[in-house]
């Protein structure tokens, strides 16, 4: 016999939510409030086994739609997305491999074969732009300028995720302190 799995409680049943964007992302704080809002509500639409939640699949299909508030997100025209989707695949090619060798002690390693250095450049017309290249990890090595930027980022990074895995470990009293609202709204 299959065991039912209560479904979440939907959202407008739940305390309302302050949404606000990341650091870096593109979008506004009213945007990242109606697109919080909106990818709550159409993961209480799309359970699966009882569970909220989303499929990248189904977050494009809503966006998609001209009338959603995720829609500006897309890119709608299909020759241009083409070509947004091939510079992400770009991107991953020189991620995507590493250096086999012998480490400092003579042990077999491996590491990453290319890192992503910003670089920034002046135009004939004066004009400055900074754009990130894939430089070879032998060029890191052998520029101390360059592999500076290298140990900066990767310092961020693991900056990045451990706050990242401190966000994590926080949310369980943040589900407790919803579950005690909800039961609130309840009674």
């Amino acid at each position: 016999m299959a065991r039912v799995k209560p479904k979440s409680k939907p959202y407008t049943t739940r305390p309302k939510l302050k949404f606000q964007p990341k650091r870096g992302a593109r979008l506004n704080a009213a945007q990242a409030q109606e697109v919080g809002e909106r990818l709550i509500e159409l993961a209480d639409e799309k359970q699966v086994d009882g569970v909220a939640g989303l499929a990248t699949t189904e977050i494009l299909e809503e966006g998609m739609n001209p009338a959603s508030p995720l829609h500006f997100w897309f890119e709608t025209d299909d020759k241009k997305a083409a070509h947004e989707f091939r510079l992400i695949r770009a991107r991953m090619l020189p991620r995507s491999i590493e250096v086999v060798g012998a480490d400092g002690t003579g042990d077999l390693a491996s590491w990453t074969a290319f890192e992503s250095i910003p670089f920034e450049s002046i135009n004939e017309e004066g004009e400055a732009s900074r754009s990130l290249r894939y430089v070879p990890v032998t060029v890191v090595k052998e520029r101390p300028d360059i592999k500076a930027q290298a140990v900066a980022r990767a310092k961020l990074a693991i900056a990045n995720a451990i706050r990242e895995l401190k966000r994590v470990e926080e949310l369980s009293p943040i589900v407790l302190l919803l579950e005690e609202a909800d039961l609130q709204l309840i009674n």
